[in-house]
Order: C-alpha cells, then sequence, then structure tokens
C-alpha cells in the first residue's frame, strides 16, 4: 500500500510538473492572466458553493450536486487545452451522478472553488492597472498555487486527499490547502511551492546549478513555509531558527532528488539568517 501511495504521489508530481512546463517556457504573467481569463469568464462553481468565514466542511458537502460536477468538468476542460496535460475528464464522464463521486469530489471541488476565486482576483487586480508588469507577483503566486493544488486533487481524484478542517476566512484557503497538502505529502507540498517559483520567475530547473540561484531558491521557499506553519499551525513550529534549518536541509534534499541537478555548496548558515530577517519583516509589514 505505502508503494502503491509513493507511485501515485511520484505519478501526479510528474503531471504536475508537465502542466506547468508551458507557462514556465515563456514568460508567465501572460499566460497566466489569460488562463485566469477563461477560468472567470462563465465558469461559475461559485453559484454551487456558497463559502465565507462560516461555513464548515459538512455544509461544503451538503451544497455539492450533479450540476457542481458538470463546472468542474468544465474547468478540468480549460485546463488541459491551457496546460496540454490530461487531467480528470474521462473520470466525469464516466462517474457523474453518482453518491460515490459526489463524496469523493469534494475535495475536488473546493480545490475548484479556489481556483475560481484565485482567477477572479487575479483578473480584477489585472483591470485596476495600466500594465500587467504592475500587477503585484501575489496575485499570480495566489492563482498559480490554486491551480497546482487542483491539478493534484485532478491526479489523486479516485483516492482524493482527505481535506477536514473548518474555514477561518476564505483569503486563507490557499494557504490553508497547502498546509494540509504538506501534511498529507510533504513531496508534493514542495512540488506545487517549486513549480510556482519557476513558473513565477521564467527560470528554468538547471539554474539551479548556480549558487545564487540556489540560495535564493532554498530562502524563498523556506520563508514561504514557515510562514504558512505560523499561520495554520495550531500547536506552533517551535524555535524558530531550529525549523528554519530543517527546511532548508528538505528543500536542499528535495532539489537533488527531484530535479536531478547537481546542486552547489552553499551558506546555509547566511541563508538561515537571511530567512529569519524576511520573516522578521513580513511579520511587521502584516501587523
Amino acid at each position: 500500500m505505502v508503494e502503491l501511495e509513493s507511485a501515485r504521489t511520484e505519478l501526479a508530481g510528474q503531471r504536475l510538473q508537465q502542466g506547468f512546463q508551458t507557462h514556465a517556457a515563456v514568460q508567465s504573467r501572460e499566460p497566466a492572466l489569460a488562463l485566469a481569463r477563461q477560468l472567470d469568464n462563465g465558469h461559475d462553481l461559485a453559484m454551487d458553493l456558497e463559502i465565507n468565514p462560516e461555513t464548515e466542511l459538512k455544509d461544503v458537502k451538503s451544497q455539492l450536486s450533479t450540476a457542481s460536477l458538470r463546472r468542474l468538468r468544465k474547468i478540468v476542460d480549460v485546463l488541459e487545452d491551457d496546460l496540454g496535460v490530461k487531467l480528470a475528464h474521462g473520470k466525469f464522464a464516466r462517474l457523474a451522478g453518482t453518491a460515490a463521486t459526489l463524496n469523493s469530489s469534494l475535495a475536488l471541488a473546493i480545490a475548484g472553488w479556489n481556483l475560481l476565486e484565485s482567477a477572479n482576483t487575479l483578473t480584477g487586480a489585472a483591470a485596476k492597472v495600466s500594465s500587467q508588469a504592475a500587477i503585484d507577483e501575489k496575485y499570480y503566486h495566489r492563482f498559480y498555487r490554486a491551480g497546482g493544488m487542483f491539478l493534484v486533487e485532478c491526479f489523486l481524484f479516485t483516492t482524493p486527499l482527505t481535506f477536514e478542517t473548518a474555514w477561518k476566512g476564505t483569503r486563507f484557503l490557499n494557504n490553508r490547502y497547502l498546509y494540509r497538502l504538506r501534511n498529507v505529502s510533504s513531496f508534493l507540498y514542495r512540488l506545487v511551492l517549486s513549480e510556482v517559483h519557476f513558473a513565477i520567475q521564467n527560470l528554468l530547473k538547471s539554474s539551479l546549478r548556480k549558487p545564487e540561484e540556489l540560495y535564493s531558491y532554498l530562502v524563498e521557499m523556506t520563508t514561504q513555509t514557515v510562514t504558512i506553519l505560523k499561520k495554520q499551525s495550531s500547536d506552533g513550529i517551535g524555535e524558530v531558527a531550529a525549523k528554519v534549518e530543517t527546511i532548508v536541509d528538505e528543500f536542499y534534499a528535495f532539489i537533488e532528488d527531484t530535479y536531478q541537478v547537481v546542486v552547489p555548496d552553499v551558506d546555509f548558515a547566511a541563508i538561515v539568517q537571511d530567512v529569519l530577517e524576511e520573516l522578521d519583516l513580513s511579520i511587521s509589514i502584516q501587523w
């Protein structure tokens, strides 16, 4: 069973990378915004799922219907055409309308709603500025993360990730979903963050052979992870410096194992210090 789960997450990771490559291969802001506009134009899953800060998981489940599945399938169609990767269209066609599908598609519906909300937010931000370059990068991050998590749910649709948590403000849903993914599959969690990083920065994985690129990557991935942990974990994260060191080591090993590049030596102490400074800055800006 463990080997089967490992194989499934590995396959999901390969297909996730394949999908993101189509955007990372070009300047990613233009195709991201074009995809967001397609998703935001008439794909009204939000009509089925009335989600607000007081909505609980059981209430979302009670709202699912065959109409929800049809709208999810439309989202899948758009992503398949845009990313050039097969998702779950056939499964929808075979299983739509059954009670088992409605139960198993809960996590997929949540991920789809999250993706459409992120698309709406990105297109809304674009409408307020005069050029794509003026759009805050956080909107692209949010959109690509939501897309990555939806892709993962599509790949694991027959036995989806269990998403057992109540809502605590919809604006945090993106990070809450990532936090849940981290608990279920640390590999897929890191892969989503990494592929978003490459798509946004328009970087090739081979660039991580350069010490300065690897250094920047480790700082960004670790800072994002600790920020998510601090916001979402009810138990806290323990001693921050020690946690930062652990996460830096984990992402360094992840790069070696996943992208099969010869990674250079970097100054781990300096990375940890930079992350701690970034965390202090983000906290001061937040408050």
